[in-house]
């Protein structure tokens, strides 16, 4: 890789951060392309990655390869964001007619979920749509669920500079954090029992696509007055339904796309 040289310059963070370009750029990257790019030792990549890794703004695959982290959202994922919301669209208005509630679709962004798209419920006794908004991720139902499909290590490193509280009672620290990401693998969604907002109960599955550094989620919310466990399994599995749906769509519209 080419640079200019800066006789200011730390070595080690303009590695870093020529790192961070390269896995932005190229959407994922091993050790020994990093290296030759570089012009180092594979050894002195690894050390690096390892600890953009353990901060959250890199994730290493089962393949070995890094690609960026929930730290950064993606330049290709933020580009397609309209994309992203027209394909969902159809889904979430379908969705939103089969429960009669509030829907909305979800973003993960550092330690937060933006809210971008929804269809608000006809019920005179409703949530009304958030959209444009961004509540925590690890007290979102959604969000939860977007946080179950990560490796717990990448999940300790976004949350390792302190969990943020959330208006409701929501989890407070890392280990809450975990074990609440256990139940969610169990049940395939995530639940919030006014964690984020009182009066206001959800439910939420993941759309997340990590091979195209995709991190979201659907989301399903009601006044907790039409919410409990209950009603929370029959809905459940409605999201589910839709959320593989909508899987299968990005997957086919995406794969057609050349990767950057």
């Amino acid at each position: 890789m080419q640079h200019n040289t800066d006789p200011y310059a730390v070595q080690s963070v303009d590695r870093a951060l020529m790192l961070l370009t390269l896995v932005s750029a190229r959407g994922e990257l091993g050790v020994h392309d990093a290296a030759r790019a570089l012009n180092v030792a594979a050894s002195t990549t690894h050390r690096l990655l390892s600890t953009m890794a353990f901060r959250g703004y890199v994730i290493q695959g089962e393949d070995r390869l890094y690609r960026p982290g929930p730290r950064i959202l993606g330049p290709r994922v933020e580009e397609r964001i309209p994309h992203l919301i027209r394909i969902v669209r159809p889904f979430l208005q379908d969705l939103n007619a089969t429960v009669q509630e509030t829907v909305h679709l979800l973003i993960l962004s550092g330690q937060e979920v933006k809210l971008l798209d929804g269809f608000e419920s006809h019920h005179n006794l409703r949530v009304t749509l958030r959209t444009g908004t961004s509540v925590p991720a690890h007290a979102a139902a959604a969000g939860k669920a977007v946080l179950a499909e990560m490796d717990p290590r990448t999940v300790v490193a976004l949350y390792a500079e302190g969990v943020p509280p959330s208006a409701g009672n929501g989890p407070g620290s890392v280990t809450e954090i975990l074990a609440a990401l256990g139940e969610v693998r169990q049940r395939q969604y995530g639940l919030n029992e006014e964690e984020v907002e009182p009066g206001v109960g959800a439910l939420g599955a993941s759309i997340s696509l990590p091979e195209r550094d995709l991190h979201a989620g659907l989301s399903i919310a009601a006044p907790t007055v039409r919410f409990d466990r209950s009603i929370a399994e029959k809905h459940g599995q409605a999201l589910l339904r839709t959320c593989e749906l909508v899987r299968a769509e990005l997957r086919s519209a995406w794969d057609n796309e050349p990767s950057s």
